[in-house]
């Protein structure tokens, strides 16, 4: 079970860091950036399930 989800989670950490190269280098257009911003969302946001908002983010210093 352990090691199913360390699998699915070092899967999706790669798809975020192919997601993000490829915008980098492809030169997006605003409309593919945010596309491929909201897929790096909907992607870390499937490696915090139940965290709520208030607990990932803070006020700065």
């Amino acid at each position: 079970m352990v090691s199913e989800r360390f699998e699915k989670s070092q899967f999706n950490w790669a798809c975020v860091k192919l997601i993000t190269d490829l915008a980098l280098l492809h030169r997006c257009t605003r409309e593919e950036m945010e596309l491929a911003m909201t897929m790096v969302s909907n992607i870390a946001h499937s490696e915090t399930p139940g965290v709520g908002e208030k607990e990932l983010f803070y006020p700065a210093e």
